[in-house]
């Protein structure tokens, strides 16, 4: 079967032939266009046709046998033969324990040389997995500091990426982020995967640490090519670009002109000292000599222009900024509309998906990315996807919102539209209703999980459009001034419409973030009902986690938001929320006197939709406080609610529970009857948490009869289910299994 990255090398080139093609025919204008003319577009189409499904077959095997998401190799690369050979070494002697580390100054070729090595140890079959992730670029907030992430560590980001790459769904379901990095480390102990993290430079300092313990924890045989700006340990070799050579430039500028006529053309008419001057003028760089370049392949400069041109952005404090400001205003509307609407992609995007969010046709995108393609300004990558190098995002991004002085000096000249961006970001949010919603719509989740950079990158875009303020991770005191009203309402519409798939997904962490942000921001424009299910939200995460205090605080912020005006359900939930902290707190009095309120205003609402949870709550706490017939009577009355209901999901939790207080009463033909009855109905449901807790009761309810043989095989399966799930339960789990194994062999 071809491989993969020729197949791509020569789709890219059948459609830039396509291009010139079409340009040819815009020169007929209203004239006849030529029969031969037309028949080779149509030949030309049904290339393109022919090797995107080739490439699509070579994908699918590939991938299915060894995951690999690299993108393309450079198609122009030059020089640094000596840092590919003391990078690959690092790759298999045992002296750098995790791999190179590649430092350089900004446009030195750090990812091109990343990729370069890892493609090089892909065609030796060095390692079984081959797998690219990418620090996000992060947007500059109104007072250009770098906005803080969503994800509570860039390390917990590049874990989820990997993890997903690998297909590793229940590290995914983990809500601590510890447990999954030493889950990931597990993972990886029986493979040998090539680890390529791109972009660490632009991180804290804090989370550049928390990097390095990961790698230097990272088993052998896998290995890590990273680029950083910063040395990471004595366990990785640290690798430094300096400038190309001379020989090194002028090879560039001739591959250069092998792929673009007018670079060839302007070579041709140029001699030694005008290519030298170019040079010396980009002092060695090869982003800036790409830059220079493009121009002359794109708008027609001569070297001397270009050389002109970049000697006078060396005077700045930023020349790609520089650089990229001149460039950009030189590109007409389509093609600065394209690259602000990139700017809204954290991941690469398929020519489909940009469509989508545009409304272009693709054969428009491909030509209005041709230009950018051939300034560097963007990424050609594998299977059609195409993305922004992180230096020309946070460019486009500074020029669409960000407010440093010198910055935006530099980049003066240039004015962007904002709208293509914001048609994309509201695109994320459409898309994040179409695929979350409830746990019912569970089967959506892993489309969300694989555009999740995306979808995080448009949720920390928003808030800061919005002014939303922030206070480190935590609850943010007073709501401030929104600058966006319309960025504060997609935020929440977004929070609102991935709750259910954070929750389950396990992004607790982040569900609390963006749950924080969007209660400021529906709190600003006077939304108490949405203000006070965010609140709700905020304080349900602590509740779980056993944060009391916080969770306190976040329940009194919802029955505050209630009282500023919202409906009557929502003041029951917020008073069942104030029953929940109190219970946890343990003033069990306190807390059945909040479900009581709950309950009787419950009960004078048409539908009564949350009557049958509260009952189950004044169980619970009759159960605590030993009246054990009142705990019947609540239990049975909300499973008969749920019962009317088909709510088979409730009806296995309040089974289980009445499982529960017949043990603890010792009338254990109860309790195996309606543990049976919660295991049956769980599975129906797919509530594997429910599966374990039933299978652990019938343990019991056996253990307490004698029957220890039985009741092993039971309790071993639930901690099965429970390590997988990583609940907080499995260390009792695994105690009753160790104790039914003595009790058995004795």
């Amino acid at each position: 079967m071809t491989d993969p990255e020729s197949l791509q090398r020569r789709l890219s080139r059948a459609r830039r032939t396509l291009l010139i093609m079409q340009e040819e025919v815009a020169w007929f204008q209203n004239l006849h266009i030529p029969t031969q003319l037309q028949q080779e577009i149509a030949d030309q189409m049904t290339e393109i046709a022919s090797l995107e499904r080739s490439l699509s077959h070579a994908e699918d095997h590939h991938l299915g046998l060894f995951p690999d998401n690299l993108p393309l190799s450079p198609g122009i690369f030059v020089g640094r033969t000596d840092e590919i050979k003391q990078a690959l070494d690092t790759l298999v002697t045992t002296e750098h324990p995790w791999g190179t580390v590649i430092d350089g100054s900004s446009g030195s070729g750090k990812s091109a040389l990343a990729l370069k090595v890892a493609h090089e140890a892909r065609k030796r079959n060095w390692f079984d997995a081959y797998l690219f992730a990418a620090a996000p670029t992060p947007w500059c907030s109104p007072d250009d500091h770098p906005s803080p992430p969503l994800a509570p560590t860039a390390l917990d980001a590049l874990v989820r990426q990997t993890a997903f790459l690998l297909g590793k769904e229940h590290i995914l379901r983990m809500t601590s982020a510890i447990e999954r990095r030493g889950s990931l480390l597990e993972a990886l102990r029986d493979r040998r995967v090539l680890l390529v993290w791109d972009n660490l430079e632009v991180l804290s300092d804090d989370d550049h640490a928390r990097i390095t313990e990961f790698l230097n924890a990272l088993p052998a045989p896998n290995k890590a090519v990273v680029t950083s700006n910063r040395p990471m340990g004595n366990n990785s070799h640290h690798l430094t670009l300096t400038p190309i050579s001379q020989m090194e430039c002028l090879d560039l500028m001739n591959q250069a002109g092998r792929r673009y006529l007018r670079i060839a053309a302007e070579l041709a008419r140029s001699d030694m000292s005008h290519r030298l001057g170019l040079y010396e003028a980009a002092a060695g760089n090869p982003a800036l000599i790409h830059g220079a370049l493009g121009l002359a392949a794109q708008k027609g400069y001569t070297l001397s222009q270009a050389v002109d041109f970049l000697r006078k952005g060396s005077t700045t404090p930023d020349p790609h900024a520089f650089l990229f400001a001149r460039i950009v205003c030189t590109l007409n509307r389509a093609n600065q509309n394209l690259l602000t609407t990139l700017a809204a992609f954290q991941n690469p995007a398929p020519t489909h998906q940009i469509a989508q969010a545009t409304g272009w046709t693709e054969a428009d995108i491909h030509l209005a990315l041709e230009p950018l393609l051939a300034l560097s300004l963007a990424h050609d990558l594998r299977g059609g996807y195409y993305g922004l190098p992180p230096r020309i995002r946070h460019y486009t991004c500074a020029a669409l919102g960000g407010r440093n002085a010198t910055l935006r000096a530099i980049l003066e000249p240039l004015t962007l539209d904002p709208t293509p961006h914001r048609n994309v970001l509201l695109a994320w949010v459409t898309y994040a209703h179409q695929h979350g919603g409830t746990s019912k719509n569970s089967q959506a989740f892993p489309q969300l999980e694989a555009e999740w950079p995306n979808l995080e990158w448009a949720i920390t875009t928003l808030r800061d459009l919005a002014g939303i303020p922030i206070s480190g991770s935590g609850p943010v005191p007073g709501s401030g001034s929104l600058q966006d009203p319309h960025a504060a309402r997609l935020l929440h519409d977004i929070a609102n419409a991935l709750r259910s798939f954070l929750r389950s997904a396990g992004y607790w962490d982040e569900w609390e973030r963006l749950s924080t942000w969007a209660y400021h921001a529906a709190r600003s424009l006077g939304d108490w009902h949405h203000a006070g299910w965010r609140a709700y939200d905020v304080a349900f995460v602590h509740w779980n986690r056993t944060e009391t205090d916080q969770a306190a605080v976040w329940a009194d912020r919802m029955l505050q938001a209630v009282h500023q005006g919202s409906n009557r359900r929502d003041h029951v939930i917020a008073i069942r929320l104030k029953g929940l902290v109190a219970e946890q707190r343990g003033d069990l009095a306190r807390a059945a006197a909040f479900y009581t309120e709950a309950l009787i205003t419950c009960r004078e609402l048409p539908d009564k939709p949350d009557e049958a949870s509260i009952l189950n709550d004044l169980g619970e706490i009759s159960l605590r406080q030993r009246n054990y017939d009142r705990a019947e009577v609540c239990y049975k009355q909300a499973l008969a609610i749920a019962e009317k209901a088909s709510d088979k999901e409730s009806q296995a939790v309040f089974s289980g529970n009445l499982g529960n207080l017949f043990l603890v009463r010792g009338n254990l033909a109860d309790a195996q009857r309606w543990y049976t009855h919660e295991r049956t109905l769980a599975h129906e449901v797919g509530r594997h948490d429910l599966v374990s807790r039933a299978q652990s009761g019938l343990s019991l309810v056996f253990e307490k009869e004698g029957r220890h043989a039985e009741a092993l095989p039971l309790t071993k399966e639930a901690l099965q289910i429970r390590e997988r799930m990583q609940s907080r339960t499995r260390a009792g789990t695994r105690e009753l299994v160790d104790r039914l194994r003595d009790r058995r062999e004795t």
